[in-house]
């Protein structure tokens, strides 16, 4: 069982502060405005929980909205959770989780649809997180206010969903050529509206080379509100959008300290977005075989003794994986810097 609330979410995610349409979930069972739509979902989840032998640690209800793209309520979720950071790592709980598949994963099995004129159908593991095996006992105080009206039978449930036209807020189209697209037009424009660049002239270009960015010596600008715009941005970078994955790479490593400098190239970034919000990945199917490219620099500057470098993986005519980052090493030369990043490539084609 991971330690730990956020394991329970079966939505995408990664910042707590990402846009939505919707209004506040509530915070406890005992706040008095709590639609009956959430309480639907009590007695669907508490019995799996004990069937996966996840239930004495305190508990808590979590309160979810599950939006379609389009931003309307799908459904309502609660979920009762073990407040697991109170345990002690290595007492508690060692290293256990459950499986989740790369987004380089799904991207390569749509290539290798469409490369085939395969239908891509999906399925929904409900409550796939608690499917992971324990070594230790774990107990946990019943929840205040819910009885337990008895006992299922079975393990886990899948549920059919259809034919896939969502995976992971990204949007899947079925083009007349067999082709599969994916696009998160929508979840640009609502980052765009949510931080306020909706009206702002596009850019061009995501980055602008002739700027170079060096560690801020001063007072830091609204680092918080920086930050969540760096982690909207990287979800969206490691989706479909790896034309802004330089830029994203450069600018998330002044998030403790942001300056003018580093806004004026993150606002680039958001200007960028609003002229190609339209940009996707497109997969024909051919070439049906799995091309690779690397790069990278050596030191650019003082504050950059570590080179940056980065690599493209294309199957099907569009691009399945990709990185952009600072090396871990020090390296003596162009070369050495060249071929540290194409032993990266090769461990990631593997």
């Amino acid at each position: 069982m991971e330690s730990r609330d956020a394991t329970f979410f079966e939505d995408i995610f990664p910042m707590k502060d990402m846009p939505s349409l919707s209004s506040q979930e509530p915070d406890t069972t005992h706040e008095s405005a709590i639609p009956m739509e959430y309480f639907e979902q009590t007695s669907e989840h508490i019995p799996e929980e004990e069937d996966n032998e996840t239930l004495r640690k305190r508990c808590k209800w979590v309160f979810k909205k599950k939006l379609r793209p389009d931003g309307t309520i799908k459904k309502y979720k609660a979920r009762l959770v073990a407040k697991g950071y109170t345990q002690k790592e290595g007492e508690d709980f060692f290293d256990t989780y459950s499986h989740v598949a790369r987004l380089t994963t799904i991207r390569v099995l749509l290539s290798l649809a469409a490369s085939h004129g395969l239908l891509v159908h999906q399925m929904d593991d409900k409550t796939a997180f608690l499917n992971g095996e324990l070594d230790e006992e774990i107990y946990m105080d019943q929840s205040d206010g819910f009885v337990v009206d008895g006992q299922e039978g079975k393990n886990f449930e899948i549920k059919d969903l259809g034919v896939a036209d969502v995976i992971l807020n990204i949007k899947l189209l079925r083009g007349d050529d067999g082709g599969i697209t994916l696009l998160q037009s929508h979840y640009v424009e609502k980052v765009l509206s949510h931080f306020g660049y909706s009206d702002y002239k596009s850019s061009p270009t995501p980055h602008d080379p002739n700027v170079l960015l060096r560690k801020n010596r001063r007072i830091a600008r609204d680092q918080l509100r920086y930050s969540q715009i760096i982690g909207s941005l990287m979800y969206l970078a490691s989706g479909t959008r790896p034309d802004i994955s330089f830029a994203m790479s450069k600018l998330s490593r002044f998030v403790s300290n942001p300056g003018d400098d580093h806004w004026h190239a993150l606002e680039r970034v958001m200007r960028y977005l609003k002229g190609t919000m339209s940009y996707s990945i497109h997969y024909t199917g051919y070439p049906r075989v799995l091309e690779g490219y690397s790069d990278s620099n050596w030191i650019s500057d003082v504050d950059e003794i570590k080179a940056t470098s980065g690599y493209v993986f294309i199957l099907g005519g569009g691009a399945v994986s990709w990185k952009s980052c600072k090396q871990t090493i020090l390296t003596r030369s162009t070369m050495e810097a060249e071929l540290t990043e194409l032993d990266t490539a090769i461990a990631e084609a593997e």
